[in-house]
This record gives structure tokens, C-alpha cells and sequence, in this order.
């Protein structure tokens, strides 16, 4: 027998949120870019930057840099087709493609901020999947 899955109300994301941790280790985290209000791709964060996510069991900030990005069907079965058409006439033509797609990026982690400042080596605590991502000001901060 299955049982039915929960119909949890959607939640608008906080501002500043770009992405949900989907899978972790304690080197790297999956994650994948939330959906965008209008009929357009996800924006990933660009290659080498700086993001951080927050593990409320720890208090910890865990700070990575994005080293991997793909955009890809949402399942493995179906493959992506080129439809030779431009944005506007995929919006037009083609909206469902864009509920069809989803974009990940992976990010190797470089430290984390318990308290004071960012300590530059990997965090003992692994990263909780469901957890969110955003760009890291501080991090970019530090680096200047």
C-alpha cells in the first residue's frame, strides 16, 4: 500500500535565498536553484564564487565556492531536445519547458563562521540536506 506524500503549502523563499541544499558530505553540498517567478531559467550563481548556507542545528555559516553548475531535465529518462526557437518563443510557445528543467550547482567548502571570524579549513559537521543557500557578501569582503 502507498500512502499519499504530505501537500506541504509552498513557501515563498526568504530574500536573498538562490538555491536549496539537496545532497551534502563534508567537502562539498548539492545545491538546486530555486524556481523564478516569471517564465525564465533559474540563475545560478557564477563559476568561482563565493555562497553560504546556514546549519541551524550548529549556528555555523558554511562557506564554499561553486565549482560545477548544469542545468538538466528534472528526471533521467528524458533528455533535453534543441527546439531551435529563441527565449521569447519558447515563453511563448514552449512555457512547460521551464517547469521541466532544474539547475544545480556544486560548491566545494572551504570554511565556516562559528563565531568571529571565518575559519579557513572544513567544517566538522556536515551540512543538513534542505538547507538554503545564498551569495556570500562576507565572504567577498574578506577576500578584498
Amino acid at each position: 500500500m502507498r500512502l499519499p506524500l504530505p501537500q506541504l503549502a509552498a513557501q515563498s523563499p526568504q530574500p536573498g535565498h538562490i538555491a536549496e541544499v539537496i545532497e551534502t558530505s563534508t567537502t562539498e553540498f548539492l545545491a538546486q536553484c530555486l524556481e523564478p517567478d516569471a517564465l525564465s531559467f533559474a540563475q545560478m550563481p557564477p563559476f568561482g564564487s563565493w555562497v553560504k548556507a546556514a546549519d541551524e542545528d550548529s549556528g555555523n555559516q558554511i562557506y564554499g565556492v561553486v565549482y560545477h553548475a548544469t542545468t538538466s531535465p528534472l528526471d533521467s529518462v528524458h533528455r533535453a531536445t534543441a527546439l531551435g526557437l529563441s527565449l521569447a518563443e519558447l515563453r511563448e510557445q514552449q512555457p512547460q519547458i521551464f517547469a521541466m528543467l532544474k539547475t544545480e550547482f556544486s560548491v566545494v567548502i572551504v570554511g565556516f563562521l562559528p563565531s568571529g571570524g571565518i575559519t579557513l579549513f572544513t567544517n566538522t559537521c556536515r551540512l543538513a540536506p534542505h538547507k538554503f543557500t545564498r551569495r556570500s557578501i562576507a565572504a567577498r569582503r574578506k577576500q578584498s
